[in-house]
């Protein structure tokens, strides 16, 4: 082995102690520790992030039953309210005067402006066993190049005849005209 000058032992020293230390510093840092609180940070923003997700869904579908719960208690009063009130005077019945309803319909659509005819509905009476009330619908499908006409005939059906609500109402574009079908319903008592 070749004898190093002075000079040479000492750097060789320095160098190894220099070697020791940076080894001694590297176990002393704890990476792990900071590695696995990065994972626990990152674990904790996830299962937020899903709880927060649920927590709206639960929210949003708690108000869809909120919503359900206040019509069915506002139908239900609405149907007391008819079991315990007389005939309703201020539309005509549809069970004695079925086609005075169809001819104010029909006439709503004439001052509306629709381009058609209105033609006579699909009609379908219902009641609930052991109910004194009845439910009437009519179905209609009207097509018209304006859809502002046939909102205006609704709104005029609504209007002439204030028992009458409108219980379903699908639109559907077509070629040159739009295509609605609108489902007017009432309650009335059974006689």
């Amino acid at each position: 082995m070749t004898q190093l000058p002075d000079g040479g032992a000492a750097e060789e020293r320095r160098l190894l102690l220099a070697s020791v230390a940076a080894r001694a510093e590297r176990s002393n840092q704890p990476r792990h520790v900071v590695l696995l609180a990065g994972l626990v940070l990152a674990g904790a923003v996830l299962a937020l992030v899903l709880g927060w997700s649920s927590f709206a869904a639960a929210r949003s579908k708690l108000r869809t039953q909120q919503d359900t719960a206040g019509r069915v208690v506002e139908t239900a009063a609405r149907l007391q309210a008819l079991r315990s009130a007389g005939p309703d005077t201020s539309s005509p019945r549809a069970s004695d005067a079925g086609q005075q309803v169809l001819g104010l319909i029909e006439r709503a659509g004439r001052e509306a402006g629709l381009r058609d005819r209105v033609v006579a509905p699909r009609t379908r009476e219902s009641s609930s066993p052991g109910s004194s009330a009845v439910r009437y619908e009519w179905t209609y499908d009207v097509r018209d190049p304006s859809l502002d006409a046939i909102l205006n005939w609704i709104a005029r059906v609504r209007e002439q005849a204030p028992s009458l609500e409108v219980f379903s109402f699908k639109v559907r574009p077509e070629q040159q005209v739009w295509f609605v079908t609108v489902r007017f319903t009432r309650w009335e008592r059974a006689e």
